[in-house]
């Protein structure tokens, strides 16, 4: 076999993308050669990294059951609204081992073939039809899917002197996890493991401390355009339900190895944070210079401002994230530079003239009104060719421009 991955270029539109490669693959399909099989086109993007992994391991549990358990679990987190692909790392797969004994095969008369194609004709289950009466229809289904090993002991797979021959008869069939393991997940714990703080517990738990017990790992991403924070904190939500609904054993430990919708509000939270003292920094810098009325404008403008700001990058379709906050933080600062300006200007007429009156703050704002405005507009075609950036630091760039011209020209 062969894989060929393309790369596109920061911007492109994937469904587009997309079509463009199968359009290429179709128009020189008569060069694959015959036998060889049709390529598969699989789309991969940041929205395919798992948000959440959680890795379940028990002391007295093996592979096999725990991953049962997280296939039921994977199971039910795919009905969470917004979750996207998810899979199952580590563990052996529960199989039906169908081990033929050659000496009764031959007694009976009965090849391998017979068998394989016996149990492969079985295991079919097909649509016969539907069936109208009394306002109600009804499909039938003809033959049905074989679920375990003691379905395919019964199967007949010939006859010999009369008398049927079933598969337990020529085969030793048994049902259990794999022979041997594809992939192996084991579970240790360091020093920060023994007081930890269980998501499903509001409480310290104490464990103790794990050496390779067995585990394995579910992995589930979320769909494009949606809130990370939101969907992980929904799948611990579900993990904490299915818990309290046992279909997580007691025996079985639940751990959270990876949560990216944790990661990012703490980041988001920590730029919050910064926002907030970059604000109380200028109104206390106000406050103590100009006095509080000057400080209490700037301290109700700034909010307004940035609510206006927020819901024009809604509009353009930006989304919260570090580089969009930091590029809010970065227009506060420019922001109340023109009105530090104009009230510093109204201040020092005020003292020349020795009073405090309209005409002269009148005045003083024309004196600095237009270099001011020139000087918001000055800025804000400073930071507009940010916004043409492309490659790779397009995205990186785009939200300063959009972030930094829309606060200074609503608050001009």
């Amino acid at each position: 076999q062969g894989m060929v991955t393309v790369e596109f270029e920061v911007g492109e539109q994937l469904e587009n993308s997309i079509f463009k490669v199968y359009d290429k693959l179709q128009s020189n399909m008569d060069k694959i050669p015959p036998g060889v099989r049709q390529p598969l086109v699989k789309p991969k993007g940041v929205d395919d990294v798992p948000v959440v992994t959680l890795t379940l391991w028990s002391d007295n549990l093996d592979d096999g059951g725990l991953r049962t358990v997280a296939l039921e679990v994977m199971q039910s987190l795919k009905g969470i609204p917004n979750t996207g692909q998810s899979f199952v790392v580590g563990g052996r797969a529960e199989q039906v081992l169908i081990e033929v004994k050659p000496q009764d095969l031959s007694g009976f008369g009965i090849s391998i073939g017979q068998v394989a194609q016996t149990i492969q004709t079985a295991n079919n289950e097909t649509s016969a039809g539907r069936i109208e009466s009394g306002n109600t229809h009804f499909t039938v289904y003809t033959g049905r899917f074989l679920r375990n090993a003691e379905d395919v002991k019964e199967l007949v797979v010939g006859a010999f002197q009369g008398a049927p021959v079933y598969v337990r008869d020529v085969a030793n069939v048994t049902q259990g996890p794999e022979k041997e393991p594809y992939q192996i997940v084991n579970y240790y714990s360091g020093h920060a493991y023994e007081q930890h703080d269980s998501f499903w517990l509001a409480q310290e738990v104490t464990v103790p401390k794990v050496n390779g017990a067995p585990a394995v790992t579910i992995a589930v991403s979320k769909k494009i355009s949606t809130n990370g924070v939101s969907v992980a904190r929904d799948i611990l939500t579900h993990i904490d339900t299915l818990r309290k609904r046992q279909i997580i054993p007691g025996n079985v430990h639940v751990e959270v190895t990876r949560n990216y919708g944790q990661t990012a509000n703490d980041k988001v939270n920590g730029l919050i944070k910064k926002l907030f003292i970059a604000t109380g920094a200028v109104t206390i810098l106000v406050l103590f210079s100009l006095g509080w009325r000057p400080s209490l404008v700037v301290t109700l403008v700034i909010p307004v401002v940035i609510l206006i700001t927020v819901f024009s990058a809604w509009i353009l379709g930006y989304t919260i994230d570090r580089v969009s906050l930091f590029a809010l933080i970065f227009s506060i600062g420019i922001l109340v530079d023109d009105a530090i300006v104009v009230i510093e200007n109204i201040y020092r007429r005020w003292l020349l003239h020795g009073e405090t009156d309209t005409a002269t703050a009148v005045d003083a704002v024309r004196e600095v009104g237009n270099p001011t405005i020139l000087a918001t507009f000055t800025v804000v075609a400073a930071l507009l060719p940010m916004g043409f950036v492309s490659g790779m630091m397009g995205p990186y760039m785009g939200p300063i421009p959009a972030f930094g011209s829309v606060p200074m020209n609503f608050s001009l």
